[in-house]
């Protein structure tokens, strides 16, 4: 069984909407925007049986990446995003993604912008870090170590799965080949 295929307009158009919500949050820098992605694509296949991008996201230290982020960003940026950088007092610069146009909500079905928004609000208040956690709880998180790519199919899974059922379905996933 192969991953849902990526669409890049549809990425692209997630990208915008997300940063037309968010982008002048203060809490809003790379890492969140990266959750946020993650978590609207996810919920969606949860619900629906598929994600609203199909990006493929890659397991990193402060959770999921998406894999497209920063080569769409840069194709947009001038022309629908922004990008400003802040120096933070730890010496870490945050990234904030701004829109600069409106999104293109047509390319989304009602039920997608539904969750768009339900995972923008209930992300809202949440600093990196706690998304960042949020993430580490997810079962294809926890199943991936840094670098390899996280599987849809795995989301499925019980967020508060045992252990030996993570086990158990990483072992199959890789029998079948996922």
């Amino acid at each position: 069984m192969t991953e849902p295929a990526y669409n890049h307009d549809k990425f692209a158009e997630l990208l915008v909407y997300i940063a037309s919500r968010v982008g002048n949050d203060a809490t809003n820098g790379d890492t969140k925007l990266n959750k946020l992605l993650y978590f609207a694509d996810v919920t969606a296949y949860r619900r629906t049986g598929r994600p609203i991008s199909g990006a493929r996201y890659v397991h990193q230290t402060y959770g999921p990446i998406a894999a497209p982020l920063i080569p769409v960003r840069e194709e947009l940026t001038g022309t629908r995003l922004d990008v400003a950088e802040q120096e933070l007092p730890t010496g870490g610069v945050q990234r904030r993604t701004k829109a600069l146009d409106d999104p293109d909500v047509t390319a989304f079905t009602d039920t997608e912008k539904e969750i768009i928004n339900e995972v923008i609000d209930r992300f809202r208040d949440c600093r990196a870090k706690e998304m960042a956690d949020f993430a580490h709880g997810e079962p294809a998180w926890i199943m991936t170590q840094d670098g390899e790519d996280m599987s849809y199919r795995a989301s499925l899974l019980a967020r508060r799965a045992s252990p030996a059922a993570l086990d158990f379905g990483k072992k199959l996933a890789e029998r079948l080949g996922c």
